[in-house]
């Protein structure tokens, strides 16, 4: 299969919300996201995917945290999480708006969710990532300062440099392994919750939210939430 990686452009993190509240890990992936996007190119945009039902007041705390548009997919079979639900929706969105790279966090939902998305669209995915990086200077300078790995054969011009790195604990924690996605689109990973530091809020920041076109049935949801039961843990 081959892949016009032309058509793709800008970069999709999936904002995760539970109960109409982000998580945290959704706004640390927009400063991420917004970060990664001005070293593609000036006119890369950042955009927040958000998944269920009646969730549109998210939008304007995606733009407070550097989202340059939001993605509003929401329909009633949305208002809680199924895998099926929001695998259908989410593939359909990005084969029609065709994002170069999508993230998600490294939640139960995001290990759950990203594999299945990856393999509907036939695309790479790279797990539990702990560094992204577009530009090859800065990946040098991370790979000199922070690691023992020899840098020799790269320089800022390297050919794959304008692939997006995504750097993983490997072998239990101990190696670090940089994988790119060289031949598919769009570049998939899930992004540990903590890692990435999310950008200072700013609530003059404004965006564009686009309303995304749903094509759900009940017949595409293979599971029933009957109940949704909560338990308060102590925390340590």
């Amino acid at each position: 299969m081959s892949t016009n990686f032309a058509d793709y452009k800008n970069i999709w993190v999936y904002a995760e919300q539970r109960d109409g509240k982000l998580m945290n890990v959704a706004l640390e992936l927009i400063g991420e996201g917004h970060k990664l996007s001005r070293d593609i190119s000036a006119d890369t945009k950042v955009c927040a995917l958000i998944v269920g039902n009646n969730v549109g007041h998210l939008a304007q705390e995606c733009f407070e945290y550097g989202a340059d548009q939001v993605y509003l997919i929401e329909d009633p079979l949305l208002e809680n999480f199924t895998t099926d639900g929001y695998t259908k929706v989410i593939s359909d969105a990005i084969v029609e708006y065709k994002p170069e790279i999508v993230m998600y966090g490294a939640t139960h939902i995001g290990r759950d969710l990203a594999p299945r998305v990856a393999a509907r669209l036939d695309t790479g995915l790279t797990a539990d990532c702990t560094r992204l990086d577009i530009d090859m200077n800065h990946y040098i300078n991370f790979l000199e300062t922070k690691t023992t790995c020899n840098t020799k054969g790269l320089t800022a011009d390297d050919p794959k440099k304008a692939l997006l790195k995504q750097t993983r604990p490997a072998f239990g924690g101990n190696l670090m392994a940089t994988i790119i996605t060289p031949r598919t689109r769009p570049t998939m990973s899930t992004v540990r919750p903590g890692v990435m530091k999310k950008r200072e809020k700013d609530t003059s920041l404004k965006g564009e939210a686009i309303k995304v076109n749903v094509k759900l049935s009940a017949a595409d949801i293979h599971t029933q939430v009957v109940d949704v039961v909560k338990a308060a843990k102590e925390i340590v």
